[in-house]
């Protein structure tokens, strides 16, 4: 055995360099006429080839694809070498046979009549050879939508008819629809199954077929609450299906700081004005939600808002909702609002709410002659809300588009005297992706309240980086109004972006019958970094007179972290 070592060796490396530096050979597939010539052209092939099998492998593949044309009959000779490494293959295509008569068992029937492209009588199809492998494709999608995926359906080939037509049949194996009835979380086996209940559409039992993964997947995606870290997967049991999901829950609490400062036309001096908002979700792992929101602008005027949100009660798509908001106007008054909502989840990005809703405003001063257009008052109202929206995966930019509408009906007391109201609120918003490194935002807030005799402490407030840029927080007072905010965003990457600013205000102020328009100019900038997003923002504001003084320039420095 050892006198035969050396030459195995020598075998061993002669075969694998004959596979390594094996020589690139041509091929000319040849028809036995010019019109067989001409499809035979048609059909790509490779511009050179390693071996003769893959010639052979090559060759293979040309008669299956002329075979699903129509030529049944077609057959090639043996590569015939022609000079050195240049080789010929003669085809014989014969007849082009054009339909093929397709018996359909019962069970498959329904399915045929849907997708067949013309009308089948009782149980046979006429089906053209050229569309066969597209109507079985199409017949086995449908036969996956109401049985088992691994359902087996053939089309056979029986015997040739009267030419040009073929007769066959189709063998179909079918197995009971899949039911995905378990579900294994990883990572997050915490998350409330109401979330994904009523939230990512994950509703089981539910059937199995080959479009169910991706479309869950979406919607999944959509639920802030956390990542799907990995495609949803399905284990294939005798008895069941068991479905799993990868998730990674998310830091979906937030902290969101406003610093403006500006100089003020009456002292001359620097004034600070700025907000703090902060959100804490799905600390319980329930989908809930606690906002607490302030607003200062300098100037005596303070805001405190809380919100709070417990979804899914006893599993359920409804859940209740409970709002707060004090302002206070210095000495001078403070206006309470209070609410209450029940909110149903229809889909994943879709929900409703219907609510009572209380303002009340008081003086904090003996005699108020003193304040202009000021009176006590309470007004009740009933509510009705639609929330919808839709996310992306840019840390940047996280909402594709969102819109709000909230309509309130009720009455307003004044001295005894009740006077119907009516208020309506819409917020809507959408990034258009114009390139991937350019985007359009626009915004638009509208606001209104009916009536002629709207008082100033119950006037919509606007004004500030939230709303209209160039003005100061919250000092500008409308009964009706419509606000657009428009930004061109220049994206460099994932973590930084320039924008301009263009905001646009038509308002109606309380007890007037003349609109004004405001404008607000300038430009701004937003980086993302592993702290949080930090935004800074210059702007003009200008009103219908076109006055401009670059000292009232409004600068405002925010920024917000998620913890």
């Amino acid at each position: 055995m050892t006198f035969f070592k050396p030459y195995l060796f020598l075998g061993l490396v002669l075969c694998i360099q004959t596979i390594s530096f094996g020589q690139n050979l041509t091929v000319t597939y040849s028809a036995s006429s010019t019109k067989n010539q001409e499809i035979l052209n048609a059909i790509e092939t490779k511009r050179a080839y390693a071996s003769i099998r893959d010639i052979n492998n090559e060759t293979k593949a040309i008669i299956e694809q002329l075979q699903m044309l129509g030529y049944i009959d077609a057959v090639s000779g043996l590569p015939q070498n022609i000079n050195k490494e240049r080789y010929e293959v003669l085809i014989r295509m014969g007849e082009q046979w054009q339909t093929i008569a397709v018996t359909i068992p019962a069970a498959l029937t329904p399915f045929v009549q849907s997708e067949n492209k013309s009308p089948a009588k009782d149980t046979l199809v006429m089906i053209p050879v050229k569309y066969a492998a597209e109507f079985m494709e199409q017949l086995s999608y449908k036969v996956a939508q109401e049985y088992d995926p691994f359902s087996e359906i053939a089309l056979r080939l029986l015997e040739k008819d009267t030419f040009p037509q073929l007769k066959g049949s189709i063998h179909a194996k079918l197995y009971p629809k899949r039911i995905m009835r378990h579900l294994v979380i990883i990572g997050y086996p915490e998350v409330s199954k109401a979330i994904l209940t009523h939230q990512g559409g994950l509703k089981l039992p539910m059937n199995f077929g080959p479009d169910a993964l991706a479309p869950l997947d979406k919607k999944l995606n959509q639920i802030p609450y956390f990542n799907i870290t990995k495609p949803t997967e399905t284990l294939f049991e005798e008895e069941a299906t068991t479905l799993y999901l990868y998730l990674e829950k998310k830091n979906n609490n937030s902290f969101d700081g406003l610093l403006g400062f500006a100089t003020n036309p009456e002292t001359q001096q620097l004034s600070f004005n700025g907000y703090l908002t902060i959100d804490l979700s799905n600390n319980l792992d329930y989908g809930e939600e606690l906002n607490i929101d302030f607003k200062g602008d300098g100037q005596e005027q303070q805001r405190l808002g809380l919100k709070a949100k417990w979804p899914y009660l006893f599993e359920a798509p409804f859940g209740i909702s409970a709002e707060l908001q004090l302002f206070r106007k210095d000495s001078s008054f403070t206006t309470t609002q209070k609410a209450l909502q029940i909110d149903y989840q229809q889909k994943s990005n879709v929900s409703w709410s219907i609510g009572h809703k209380t303002i009340e405003s008081n003086s904090g001063l003996q005699n108020t002659v003193n304040i202009p257009d000021f009176e006590n008052f309470k007004t009740r109202l009933w509510l009705a809300g639609l929330q919808i929206y839709e996310k992306q995966d840019v840390a940047l930019f996280p909402h594709k588009y969102s819109l709000g509408i909230q309509g309130a009906f009720g009455q307003r007391t004044i001295n005894l005297i009740e006077k119907n109201q009516m208020r309506f609120h819409l917020e809507g918003m959408y990034t258009f992706a114009l390139s991937k490194h350019h985007l359009l935002y626009v915004k638009n807030t509208t606001d209104y309240i009916s009536g002629n005799d709207i008082k100033t402490n119950e006037a919509y407030r606007f004004g500030g980086i939230q709303s209209l840029r160039g003005f100061s927080e919250n000092t500008i007072e409308a009964s009706a109004m419509a606000l657009i905010n428009i930004e061109y965003r220049l994206a460099f990457n994932d973590q930084f972006y320039l924008h301009h600013i263009s905001d646009v205000a038509f308002f109606r102020p309380p007890n007037s019958t003349s609109n004004h328009w405001l404008l607000g100019l300038g430009f701004g900038m937003a980086s993302l970094t592993k702290a949080g997003l930090f935004k800074l923002q210059i702007a003009q504001g200008f009103d219908q007179n076109n006055r401009f003084d670059i000292s009232q320039s409004k600068v405002h420095i925010a920024f917000a972290t998620r913890f």
